[in-house]
């Protein structure tokens, strides 16, 4: 086991830097700039394209902290605070569901979001690597790049990666791909399965450190849908009156909460969620995505899994704005550019309510993406 993460913080070893990584990588020099501050009992505030927004000197017994930027459950930007315990229920609830000893990973994820920032903290913890390039890497050829490593990516890369032989198999040479930021669509899911990739979807937040369930690989290729069941470390329920989620996790933020003890604490999730027959969760939408037009509530999420399903589409957005008429207008974006628009309007005519049909249509060659990867509202 390595030696980065455990009670106490002990001396950092850096042993989890793949010997593959350019050692001129801003991602590796931003990492262990991090960890460095972070051994020397500094609390570090991780900002956007490898900048450090703050950095204090710890005097608390809990500390020294590290924070990362959150939408927050509010949908406003706020900073969520984790320490060496969160962080360590967060990699030990993984490990014991995945039944493994060490977690290596190809990082291609923003190391000032939880999900890229806990690579790093995995490896550390069970003695992985990590290795840094971008997920556009994987359109050329790998090598023994992902050889044992786990990658973590949003719906939006894999429905890129798999339209393209070379990228597919390298995806099928790693040891699990991560999956979660966004829903599935019926058509990513059917090519995953169609390419026996080792698809493990998952559901987190950054207020959880990262994923609080997960969906077995296996499971997931025998036709099993949503993003699984809790991992050892957290519990989750649905609220009686508006069917939201709930989480209650060892591995929650510290300043969840402003007086309760926040791994005994529930959060309201702004995520609408139910389990199915197999008790395997499933995620129907955000409660910041539901507008109300023309006096009718409206869930964003509905109508772009819907449209997804157009053959005529590779990919879709649902987005609003304020209108003097409607009160909220929706806008329909596409790709590809070249596509029929008229074809696309007639079956969102066919399946959708007529309350539901986009007021405004944009046909463009790509959806703008976060440094995440995910679609950019």
């Amino acid at each position: 086991m390595g030696e980065f993460m455990s009670l106490g913080i002990p001396p950092i070893k850096f042993d989890w830097i793949d010997d593959q990584n350019d050692r001129q990588s801003e991602f590796l020099k931003f990492a262990i700039k991090i960890l460095t501050l972070y051994q020397n009992n500094q609390s570090v505030w991780i900002g956007e394209n490898q900048t450090i927004y703050k950095t204090e000197s710890n005097s608390l017994e809990t500390g020294p902290f590290l924070y990362f930027q959150s939408g927050g459950t509010s949908g406003r930007k706020k900073w969520v605070q984790h320490n060496h315990t969160s962080m360590q229920f967060a990699v030990d609830g993984l490990t014991d569901f995945l039944e493994v000893e060490y977690l290596s990973s190809w990082c291609c994820l923003p190391l000032n979001h939880v999900g890229g920032m806990m690579q790093v903290m995995r490896a550390g913890r069970t003695g992985g690597k990590v290795f840094f390039l971008d997920y556009r890497n994987l359109f050329s050829e790998i090598g023994d790049h992902a050889n044992g490593k786990w990658l973590s990516l949003v719906p939006t890369q894999l429905f890129r990666l798999v339209r393209n032989e070379v990228s597919l198999d390298n995806l099928r040479r790693f040891r699990g791909i991560f999956l979660g930021g966004a829903a599935l669509t019926e058509s990513l899911v059917y090519q995953c399965r169609k390419e026996e990739l080792p698809v493990y979807p998952t559901y987190g937040m950054s207020e959880t450190c990262g994923m609080v369930t997960i969906l077995n690989n296996s499971n997931f290729l025998n036709g099993e849908n949503g993003v699984g069941k809790a991992l050892s470390h957290t519990k989750l329920k649905v609220g009686h009156d508006n069917s939201r989620i709930l989480v209650k996790s060892k591995s929650m933020a510290l300043n969840t909460f402003a007086e309760n003890d926040p791994n005994d604490s529930w959060l309201l999730t702004p995520d609408y969620g139910r389990q199915d027959n197999k008790d395997n969760w499933q995620i129907d939408g955000r409660a910041d995505r539901v507008i109300i037009s023309g006096g009718e509530k409206i869930n964003m999420d509905e109508i772009e899994k819907i449209m997804s399903k157009c053959e005529h589409i590779d990919s879709c957005l649902i987005s609003h704005r304020k209108d003097e008429e409607w009160g909220e207008c929706i806008i329909f974006h596409g790709t590809p550019k070249i596509a029929d628009l008229k074809i696309i309007q007639s079956f969102a005519k066919q399946h959708l309510k007529n309350y539901q049909v986009p007021k405004i249509w944009y046909l463009v060659n790509e959806l703008p993406l976060s440094a995440m990867g995910k679609t950019k509202n």
